[in-house]
């Protein structure tokens, strides 16, 4: 089809390979143990697919928001807790976020003074399309609701906005102590970890 040379696709999950090291670690011995046989009973009897359409049936048609993928994030954080914050309530801020910065870089002109961030609102019309899984909607809605409104109005310090955002994607990138907040700010950040707390990643179709 036809692709607009003025629409850019931009990345905004966090990196798989991050998120399943953080659901790991999050877990204690008894959880890992359980997550390990849950896996081997799920690989010797799998969904069929019967249970599959039905499933899919569910998201796209399900009544009052009691759908089958609700249900099945409410087991998941019933049985893992903690994987259940890592894999939906973490990327959802993580998402969050991310949809934050792009808004930054398409609405404001990026101006530094030195390291600091300053520019002024650009408010010509532009639209900011998200496209994220149905599990996600509710968490990215209400984070979004919650969020002030003084950034789009343009009494908010660009700088400080961008300060608060990497702060929560630096702690939701880090590897070696999840769940302890204390000792984030000790860990050395690497290259990596600031391309994934600033950039705002555009993918490129040839």
């Amino acid at each position: 089809g036809m692709r607009s040379e003025l629409c850019r696709v931009i990345v905004g999950d966090r990196p798989v390979r991050l998120t399943l090291i953080r659901a790991w670690k999050s877990l204690n011995l008894w959880g890992k143990f359980k997550l390990v046989i849950s896996l081997l009973w799920s690989s010797l009897w799998p969904t069929s697919e019967k249970e599959i359409k039905e499933w899919m049936d569910s998201i796209l048609n399900g009544k009052d928001g009691e759908d089958m993928l609700t249900k099945s994030i409410a087991d998941l954080n019933k049985h893992f807790p903690g994987i259940g914050s890592v894999i939906i309530h973490e990327r959802d801020t993580y998402m969050f976020c991310k949809l934050q910065q792009t808004a930054l870089a398409f609405f404001r002109p990026q101006e530094y003074n030195g390291n600091e961030l300053i520019g002024t609102y650009d408010r010509s019309p532009k639209t900011i399309v998200a496209v994220v899984g149905a599990g996600h909607c509710p968490g990215i809605r209400d984070l979004a609701n919650k969020s002030s409104a003084a950034m789009v109005n343009g009494d908010y310090s660009a700088s400080i906005l961008d300060q608060e955002i990497q702060a929560t994607l630096r702690s939701l990138i880090e590897t070696k102590s999840v769940g302890k907040a204390s000792d984030v700010d000790d860990t050395p950040i690497t290259d990596d970890m600031r391309m994934l707390m600033t950039d705002v990643m555009e993918l490129q179709n040839e």
